[in-house]
């Protein structure tokens, strides 16, 4: 289990990007966290991962305290992709997602080429593999760095590797550059790892109508607090929608069931 506890984060000059949070989020669902344009989201995502020091607070992960895990030990429980895909060294794609792998080295799987094969096929990058990351698309360099962070958590549901149940992948806007068909594919994928091998995803997503589709949970974060957390249709409502974002919409249902906004 992710948990915050009472979890604040005072910035430099003063303001607080996050105030309160408590939250305990469990494997096999897809969280997708949601609100408005500096609202916290990345913060909390940071907070989750282990990367942004807590001004008061707890973080904990399996009931231990963040701070408390050795950056090689966590990084073998969780995977984390970040907004910022720019790649300071000169590196071919299967090279980038060869890195994802490096926490494993002391105990390496024995299918870790297999590992890096299906990570770049479910990216859909297997043409690319020798290609510089520096002359991809931004829509393909995100597909990379997903690719690099689901080998990192041994690929769920390949049966490539026996990696603990537990596992935790974070994603900041991962379907930011992505075109259509490439934004429902991740988050198929990301929703059938998390019901099939017990992973626990937590996604920031800006696309309301990809949070009801896909999500199994919503947080939605506005002014630095947790407003809400429950089912998307639930922390969606229209009411919610028009008191955060100022738009007025109303829920349909598409075909498959699913309930989608509309203006």
């Amino acid at each position: 289990m992710l948990a915050l506890d009472q979890a604040a984060v005072r910035a430099p000059q003063g303001h607080w990007l996050l105030q309160e949070v408590t939250l305990e989020l469990k494997p096999q669902a897809l969280y997708a966290v949601v609100g408005p344009n500096g609202a916290g989201k990345s913060t909390l995502l940071g907070v989750l991962a282990g990367l942004r020091r807590l001004t008061r607070g707890r973080s904990e992960l399996d009931g231990v305290a963040l701070q408390r895990w050795s950056a090689s030990a966590l990084a073998r429980r969780r995977a984390v992709m970040l907004q910022d895909t720019a790649v300071a060294l000169e590196l071919t794609v299967r090279e980038l997602v060869e890195l994802g792998r490096y926490p494993h080295r002391q105990q390496p799987s024995a299918h870790e080429e297999a590992l890096i094969d299906c990570a770049l096929a479910e990216a859909d990058l297997t043409a690319l593999g020798q290609r510089s990351v520096g002359s991809l698309s931004g829509g393909e360099r995100a597909r990379a760095h997903w690719a690099r962070a689901w080998a990192q958590i041994g690929c769920p549901g390949a049966g490539l590797d026996d990696e603990p149940a537990g596992r935790w992948l974070l994603l900041d806007e991962p379907t930011a550059a992505l075109d259509w068909a490439h934004q429902h594919r991740l988050l198929q994928r990301l929703r059938a790892a998390a019901e099939q091998s017990a992973i626990g995803v937590v996604v920031v997503l800006h696309d309301l109508n990809l949070a009801l589709r896909y999500a199994h949970q919503a947080v939605l974060v506005h002014q630095g607090r947790v407003l809400a957390c429950g089912t998307p249709a639930q922390v969606l409502s229209p009411t919610r929608v028009q008191q955060v974002w100022g738009v007025a919409v109303q829920h349909v249902a598409a075909r498959d069931g699913a309930v989608q906004l509309i203006t």
